[in-house]
């Protein structure tokens, strides 16, 4: 804002006394202090001063830059997990986000990072702290495991899975069990499916899971263990993982019932159909048990539907002569709903995999 003469009080800009005599001009420079050379000390205060404090700053900067790019170093950060700290858990996450992040490709195929990242699960695991800091720990490593495409990040993964000793084992099974569906996905798209199929000790794992049930007849924690069994069973495949989906239709659990069915699809296995027509129904006041809230309703309810959709659009693909025209019905009353665009626009795309 600019300020002249009209923003102060009149007293401020005193006026000229027109009887006031004037200094002579040989006066007035005689009063003048004399120009004098500049000392070496104020030559000092003037640049080398301000010099020195740029440096400091530029310097501070530097070695916060060099600190952060030593920390995002993924062997680094591997290396930082085997010491125990407060912060391991977020050193873990950052290293998952890093494989999960399309410009670091390259790190998913990095054999010796997997297998150093394992060997570190594998200590924590036989550790067995029960903190909420290490067993967060062990989630996100889990999570960081699952996104390579290497066979050596999968033993550590099984092991997870199998070691149950306390309730908060729970979520680390959990994450295991998701982390192995990731990495059989990339495994599949770039070895044969079969490999990971005939794994006896994988695929025992994954069906112990798929039973986990608590002793006295109950436990959501459990329940969820099924349902990720069930999701991964249907990634991996083969006879003995769609016979036991075919079990799980049944599972007392519906999102353990849902994943079955989805699995079920992915292999072009008929016997999801009844399933799938549950979920696509949007009145099924089943799918949002549990939720407290209208918008948590809502969200589980579109969550569901979208996966049936894609699902239906899948086994269609697999099973273009069989009978399906309940399934396609039901896809036609969602494109033509009044439910949110992106389920009728889902709908429309599946419907065009149909004969």
């Amino acid at each position: 804002m600019s300020i002249d003469s009209n923003d102060y009080p009149d007293s401020s800009v005193p006026e000229t006394d027109s009887a006031e005599v004037a200094v002579p001009v040989d006066d007035a420079v005689s009063a003048l202090p004399p120009v004098e050379a500049p000392t070496a000390g104020f030559i000092l205060q003037l640049f080398l001063i301000p010099m020195m404090i740029v440096s400091v700053i530029v310097g501070v900067w530097l070695a916060f830059t060099w600190m952060a790019h030593l920390g995002n170093d993924p062997q680094d950060l591997v290396a930082a997990l085997r010491v125990p700290n407060e912060s391991g858990w977020q050193k873990a996450d950052i290293l998952a986000e890093m494989l999960r992040n399309p410009s670091n490709d390259q790190l998913k195929e990095d054999v010796l990072l997997a297998e150093n990242l394992a060997q570190v699960l594998r200590g924590q695991l036989a550790a067995g702290a029960m903190d909420e800091k290490s067993v967060l720990m062990r989630v996100f490593v889990c999570r960081a495991l699952g996104e390579f495409r290497v066979a050596e990040a999968l033993p550590a993964l099984i092991e997870a899975v199998r070691t149950d000793r306390t309730s908060e084992d729970l979520l680390v099974r959990d994450a295991a069990l998701q982390a192995i569906a990731v990495l059989a996905r990339n495994l599949v798209a770039v070895q044969d499916a079969k490999v990971l199929q005939g794994n006896g000790q994988l695929l025992a794992a994954l069906l112990d899971a798929s039973r986990d049930y608590a002793e006295e007849g109950g436990g959501n924690e459990h329940a969820k263990i099924r349902s990720a069994a069930a999701y991964t069973l249907g990634v991996v495949g083969g006879q003995d993982a769609t016979d036991r989906l075919g079990e799980m239709l049944r599972d007392a659990f519906p999102n353990a019932r849902y994943n079955a069915a989805i699995g079920l699809c992915r292999h072009g296995d008929m016997r999801a159909v009844p399933v799938l027509l549950a979920m696509l129904d949007p009145q099924n006041k089943k799918v949002v048990d549990g939720e407290e809230s209208d918008s948590e309703r809502l969200r589980k309810r579109d969550l569901v539907m979208m996966n049936a959709i894609r699902a239906a659009g899948r086994l269609a693909v697999r099973q273009p002569d069989s009978g399906l025209s309940e399934l396609r019905d039901r896809l036609a009353q969602i494109r033509d709903s009044d439910l949110p665009p992106d389920l009728q626009s889902a709908a429309s795309e599946a419907l065009t995999r149909f004969p």
